[in-house]
């Protein structure tokens, strides 16, 4: 996966008494229409192609073209088609197998917290699928968009299902941190994103899904200034993944 950075060179010469500062934006690259093709395939902005690794690109085409066959039932997900119906869609058999092993991870995850207690949010991956693939979703390159406010954010990334930390110093306008949560690969990822502060851990847990990305807001535990808030990001997609957060 990548971040979208832009990035100014700017260089400077003394000329007598006058300081001269030029600036040269980078050219835009040109994409071609396979590109924008397969980008299109891969749910992603077509900005992320050149720094996905073929491995992932492979799990993520998978996971896009099964998702049409991932059904909620109840709190449970099941993938409704074949090895064989998967193959003449293009889904390699060893794809096939991944892809369960993903659903399957995610749902003994979801019982999991069920039995702790907690809650968590699911989502309809088929629909998700279907409005994508109708043309009713669009995808955006600016997956770090907030409020034009300037309040702490950054970026936490794993590399598979390990938690991701950051953090940031409170100051007393901040009621929340919105998270913004993409996955790797996986058609059915566990988000789950914690927020601590004042002693106490506030949790916020939401099944996502390969094309879209996944909000998910947790409360700070109480207001104030000076008070460092710990924040943590993980999921279940054995590839990883990333979110965007802003305190808020």
């Amino acid at each position: 996966m990548s971040l979208i950075g832009l990035i100014t060179t700017l260089s400077s010469c003394s000329q007598d008494e006058d300081l001269v500062i030029s600036g040269k934006l980078p050219e835009t690259k040109a994409y071609s229409t396979a590109e924008i093709q397969q980008a299109k395939e891969l749910a992603i902005p077509v900005s992320e192609l050149d720094n996905m690794s073929e491995d992932i690109k492979e799990k993520r085409a998978a996971s896009i073209i099964l998702s049409d066959y991932i059904k909620l039932e109840g709190n449970q997900y099941k993938l409704a088609i074949s090895e064989q119906e998967a193959q003449k869609l293009g889904v390699a058999p060893n794809l096939y197998e991944v892809i369960k092993a993903e659903i399957a991870l995610t749902n003994q995850t979801i019982l999991e917290y069920l039995e702790m207690g907690e809650t968590i949010e699911l989502c309809d991956i088929q629909s998700v699928s279907k409005a994508y693939k109708n043309g009713k979703l669009e995808l955006s390159d600016n997956t770090s968009a907030y409020s034009k406010v300037a309040y702490p954010s950054g970026t936490i990334i794993t590399t598979g299902q390990e938690d991701g930390t950051s953090g940031f110093t409170t100051e007393r306008e901040h009621t929340k941190v919105l998270f913004r949560c993409r996955t790797a690969a996986a058609p059915t990822p566990i988000y789950r994103c914690t927020v601590t502060a004042w002693g106490e851990k506030k949790i916020g847990s939401k099944v996502g899904n390969a094309i879209t990305t996944t909000e998910i807001t947790v409360p700070i535990a109480a207001s104030g200034s000076g008070v460092y808030a710990t924040l943590t990001f993980a999921t279940s997609d054995s590839n990883g993944g990333f979110c965007n957060w802003q305190a808020q």
